[in-house]
């Protein structure tokens, strides 16, 4: 005759894990394998793998507890122990036992229950992780936005050559280049973009206008001259408001110094403009220089065609910042303007590259060995957040993002970058702060910045203030993402006519696609599929704007 079931208040502690708890944890220590491996893909899933898990584990013990037994493939004479035995077998032939009866099974259980337990706080601590830069992000754009720091504005410099005007000209506007760079790492000045400066040149005798347009204190100027071996730079910083000169210098030496020039007239305005910097952020500004003039040079010249992408500038972009790392294989900025170059090849339809995972795959190889190289490498850091992006990988995007803010939050090139990392992790109102200031630094800024702003604007149902900037944007450079922004806002905003027009474009350039199809290449970079399926339901409308404009 059978006996009763022994009831839970019955047993010892002892005998309640020995008879109920641990045979029921021989596949609980293998799922907490699978849960850890789920942890690695995605933190929802880990998450909602171990609530099952523990909950199905809870239940059946429970169960067990009330009947001394379950039925079918969950009981212990039927189920478990079957599986016990077939393990164990496998392992070791000759042993009859059972896996709880053996220490292998407490090898099983205690790795099941630590790789779940790592596996899950891990997934949580790296949710944690990018909340928190979501968070600094929004706090340092919205302390740059709102500080009281002089803003500075350096003029292109005038060139001159005896032997060779290409060469001044990549030198000078290399040397122009670094010092907005280099003064856009401290928090005590605010320095207007490349873009706006060289648009400014012309008007830069009148310093009341540009004052008063741009809120500019201080004008930055120069002239670069070289003579055969030997260079000179003659500067000047003068104030504004009196049109008073500050401070001037000049500055001579062999060609191969010009590596260092834009370090060293970085601290002497500095030191002019922002006399409050102390001596150990100057020294913690350091970037990194080529050891060879040549690498510079390549750099410059990659940069430039990087700059103005066509079917043929990014290759020979690519072919000169190679050559630049042959080189120097040391010099940071080559491999993270590269890394970028495979951005563009990416997202344009005439490269190579076109929405190959590959191309992402190594822009993120190159940013972070150019991290390697420099971990102050602000660029570095902003390729390596733009490149987790489009691969799905927005945590560590956000992170990646936040040290390239941390490093440089004053260059309006790096918080456009920015910005758009936010705006595809779903940040949007974050984003916006971002590409404002960036925007307010460089009012004359890239087409990009205007797309990346019309996009932002575009999700969160501001379609003014979309289609205003997707119209700016195609104004500038007439790129195809501005005109997909503007097409898809303008039917959310009931404007048919723009909408239909803005598609007829679209269709002239890449075809009559589904607009899904269009927009494929983006589908790991958004955190958020309604964003994508918004975009694309904004195209949709566009194109049959345009079918029944063609049918009338």
């Amino acid at each position: 005759m059978d006996q009763a079931p022994e009831s839970a208040r019955q047993l010892s502690f002892g005998a309640l894990v020995r008879e109920y708890i641990l045979p029921y944890n021989t596949l609980f220590a293998i799922s907490g394998v699978l849960a850890f491996i789920l942890g690695l893909i995605s933190p929802a899933l880990v998450i909602g793998f171990g609530a099952l898990l523990l909950s199905v584990n809870g239940l059946m013990i429970l169960a067990n507890i009330r009947k001394d037994r379950l039925v079918g493939w969950a009981s212990r004479e039927q189920g478990y122990d079957r599986i016990d035995k077939r393990l164990i077998r496998l392992v070791w032939p000759s042993r009859e036992s059972t896996l709880r009866n053996s220490g292998l099974f407490w090898v099983f259980f205690v790795t099941g229950v630590a790789v779940t337990v790592y596996g899950t706080t891990g997934a949580f601590e790296k949710g944690w992780a990018a909340a928190r830069a979501s968070r600094d992000i929004s706090a340092m754009a919205a302390s740059g936005a709102q500080d009281g720091a002089p803003r500075v504005l350096v003029l292109p410099f005038s060139t001159e050559a005896v032997t060779s005007d290409k060469k001044v000209a990549l030198l000078g506007g290399g040397i122009h280049d670094d010092i907005i760079a280099g003064l856009s790492r401290f928090s005590s000045v605010r320095v207007l973009g490349r873009n706006t400066s060289a648009a400014l040149a012309a008007s830069s005798s009148d310093h009341a206008a540009v004052r008063d347009k741009f809120a500019v204190k201080y004008l930055v100027s120069g002239r670069f001259l070289l003579l055969d071996d030997q260079f000179r730079l003659d500067l000047e910083l003068a104030e504004t408001g009196t049109g008073t000169t500050v401070w001037s210098d000049r500055l001579t030496g062999p060609v191969s110094d010009v590596i260092n020039v834009g370090e060293e007239v970085v601290r002497m305005i500095v030191g002019q403009v922002a006399a409050q910097i102390m001596h150990t952020e100057l020294r913690a500004s350091r970037v990194s220089r080529s050891s060879t003039l040549s690498a510079y040079e390549l750099t410059l010249q990659g940069r430039h065609l990087w700059r103005k992408p066509t079917r043929e500038n990014l290759p020979q972009a690519q072919s000169l910042l190679r050559k630049a790392m042959e080189i120097d294989a040391a010099y940071a900025p080559a491999y993270a303007y590269l890394a970028f170059t495979h951005l563009t090849s990416y997202n344009n339809s005439w490269a190579d590259g076109f929405s190959r995972p590959e191309t992402l795959k190594e822009m993120l190889k190159l940013a972070a060995k150019a991290i390697e190289l420099e971990p102050q490498n602000a660029t570095g850091h902003a390729a390596q957040a733009i490149a987790y992006t489009y691969l799905g990988r927005h945590d560590e995007a956000l992170i990646a993002a936040r040290e390239a803010l941390r490093l440089n939050g004053s260059e309006s090139d790096n918080l456009a970058r920015v910005g758009q990392v936010l705006s595809f992790s779903g940040e949007h109102e974050s984003a916006i702060k971002v590409l404002q200031n960036a925007s307010e630094l460089d009012p004359l800024g890239p087409a990009q910045l205007l797309n990346f702003l019309s996009r932002a604007y575009f999700f969160v149902g501001n379609h003014d203030a979309a289609i205003s900037h997707a119209r700016r944007c195609i104004e500038r450079a007439n790129i195809e993402p501005c005109r997909e922004t503007l097409a898809a806002a303008s039917a959310f905003a009931g404007k048919s006519e723009e909408a239909a027009v803005a598609w007829a474009e679209i269709v002239k350039k890449q075809g009559d696609m589904e607009p899904v199809d269009l927009v494929a290449r983006l589908k790991s970079a958004f955190k958020k599929p309604q964003d994508l399926e918004r975009l694309a339901t904004g195209l949709r409308q566009a194109r049959q704007a345009a079918r029944m404009r063609a049918e009338q």
